[in-house]
């Protein structure tokens, strides 16, 4: 469009440049975009000869956000953005009559911003605003994590068929449970606590039994190939070890 200026926010500047790169790999691989383009790289950004129109990515500081006119911005990973990050952007877009694209996977209870762009999405959902587009791909509630079609309905890549769904289960398997919840299920967590174990699977586990009093030693073990491991808890009262 005329005298267009897009800005790319992501919590980093590195995260930004993903969405630039595939920006630049489209316009690079088309001769047309590529005549009309002055310049199109990962360090100077996109420019077009007359100089009205740009592409740069911006690092995500609400000092460096303030007062920069936009004609769109594409903002990513907003469960890390903070709301005045996000108030900066939306405010330079009001003069132009801009839009702002947010992306991003699911946060947890202190994702501020994104908890609050949910419920604004809800009631565009419900009617109460035509100027609020919300496209959500989530897992339904309590959906396990092997189940095909909540992966699907999580990940436009997988339903596209970019992606098998073989390897995105595969990938589960080597991280934590909240992670991949969050990640792979794109469903709101309540905690960032990085636990490997669930802590609903170690309460399961719990056997009730009383321990006695006396010197807790703990002992962790092993399989050489690190498929199994074993952490035992232990008390010794005169010959006999609990």
């Amino acid at each position: 469009a005329e005298g267009a200026n897009v800005i790319g926010v992501a919590s980093s500047v590195d995260q930004a440049n993903i969405v630039f790169r595939r920006v630049l790999l489209v316009i690079n691989s088309n001769p047309a975009l590529r005549r009309i383009l002055s310049r199109a790289t990962e360090t100077r950004g996109i420019q077009s000869h007359d100089g009205r129109r740009a592409y740069n990515v911006k690092p995500a500081k609400e000092s460096a956000l303030q007062g920069i006119p936009a004609s769109a911005v594409v903002y990513d990973e907003l469960h890390l953005v903070q709301p005045q990050q996000w108030a900066a952007m939306v405010l330079g877009t009001s003069a132009t009559n801009g839009t702002v694209f947010g992306i991003t996977t699911a946060g947890d209870q202190d994702s501020e911003l994104l908890l609050s762009l949910y419920e604004q999405g809800e009631a565009a959902i419900a009617g109460d605003s035509e100027r609020f587009g919300f496209f959500c791909w989530e897992a339904p509630p309590a959906a396990k994590l092997d189940d095909p079609d909540a992966i699907a309905a999580a990940n436009p890549s997988v339903a596209c068929g970019h992606m098998p769904v073989a390897r995105v289960i595969e990938d589960m398997r080597t991280i934590p449970k909240a992670e991949a919840v969050r990640y792979r299920l794109n469903r709101f967590v309540e905690t960032r606590d990085d636990t490997w174990i669930d802590q609903a699977d170690l309460h399961r586990a719990y056997s009730g039994a009383a321990m006695p009093e006396g010197r807790v030693i703990f002992g962790v073990d092993r399989s050489h190939s690190w498929e199994y491991a074993t952490v035992t808890e232990a008390i010794k009262t005169g010959d006999q070890i609990h």
